[in-house]
């Protein structure tokens, strides 16, 4: 597997247990991921402010991601922990709106969609952009809001400046076009 450095995290022995070769680009090198960790680690401790804050956003991400993957008994111990981490850039008090978006991630992906959509909503005020009106419409498809959905998807279309962005928006569009023709 090769990991890209913006969704990162400490992993060391989750990998160990996983038993899987990992390598990661975006410090410059691709080398083993659980070495990698390690300095990553290290280095955050030497860290302040803005890198520090970047620091621990990419170990709260790396944390969801992970407990994407996992077993049921693991993943609500790797939500805790990437919510720890992302309270954690949040008292650093930079890049509030990506926080914002990564605790309402992991309340989404815990099935607390209400939570989700609290903290998607203080993101948005924060950043109106493609990636708010995204995690908007997500937040509101679970509540079955699908109207509003579709038109937050529809701003974040709109609005998306980066083909990745583009295409998300696209993907949840067509995903609740399908959903609701499966609906009827």
């Amino acid at each position: 597997y090769t990991l890209n450095f913006y969704n990162f995290d400490t992993l060391e022995t989750m990998l160990k247990r996983k038993k899987k070769t990992f390598t990661f680009q975006g410090l410059g090198t691709s080398g083993d991921f659980v070495e990698q960790i390690k300095n990553l680690n290290k280095t955050l401790l030497t860290k302040k402010g803005r890198e520090a804050a970047t620091m621990l956003l990419n170990l709260g991400w790396l944390y969801d991601q992970w407990a994407l993957i996992s077993s049921t008994k693991q993943k609500k111990g790797y939500q805790r922990k990437a919510k720890v981490y992302f309270r954690e850039a949040l008292r650093r008090r930079v890049y509030r709106w990506l926080v914002f978006n990564g605790l309402g991630t992991v309340e989404l992906h815990q099935g607390n969609y209400t939570k989700a959509l609290s903290y998607y909503k203080q993101m948005h005020i924060l950043h109106r952009g493609s990636l708010s009106y995204n995690a908007l419409g997500n937040a509101y498809r679970q509540l079955g809001k699908l109207s509003v959905a579709k038109r937050n998807y529809e701003y974040a279309l709109r609005l998306s400046k980066h083909p990745i962005e583009k295409s998300s928006a696209m993907y949840n569009l067509s995903q609740l076009k399908k959903e609701t023709s499966n609906n009827h």
